[in-house]
């Protein structure tokens, strides 16, 4: 099995995102050790004799933090946990995908599973069966908006 396991966050720093693999960071000031999450995309990046500056610049937001779930979307773009996709509308009793009729949806990470999870509903369904019938249109950090749509 060839998994491509990386994650993306959102830059502390310049508010940008970050892809790659995801790390922790560990430096002390007196009696107190801070803690941050941080993004690279090459493991290079940590041997430098500057280190603690290349750690500030991929330091990320630990709420924005999201893996990738390993599936492009219909237009081969990678689909990470906490976007917002643009999925059929299924019927809620055979579970048929209703033509024609599409929703906004958040992708979560539920019970060992990615899923696209419709708004205002307890109704999921597993990522890997709608994935290339789905479209990433944005993320809920920068456009939550999109979901009530």
């Amino acid at each position: 099995m060839n998994r491509k396991i990386k994650f993306r966050g959102k830059s502390k720093k310049t508010r940008k995102w970050l892809y790659g693999y995801l790390g922790e960071s560990k430096f002390s000031i007196l009696d107190y050790v801070y803690t941050d999450k941080v993004i690279f995309d090459n493991v290079l990046s940590f041997n430098t004799d500057n280190s603690a500056y290349v750690v500030k610049d991929l330091s990320v937001e630990e709420e924005t933090i999201g893996q990738f779930t390993g599936l492009c979307d219909k237009n081969g773009n990678d689909i990470y946990e906490g976007d917002i996709v643009k999925a059929p509308l299924l019927d809620p009793i055979f579970g048929d995908i209703i033509k024609d009729v599409f929703c906004n949806a958040e992708i979560k990470f539920n019970k060992g599973s990615f899923v696209v999870g419709y708004y205002g509903s307890n109704h999921n369904i597993y990522l890997s069966d709608l994935y290339d019938k789905v479209e990433v249109i944005g993320n809920i950090f920068d456009n939550k908006e999109l979901l009530k749509e």
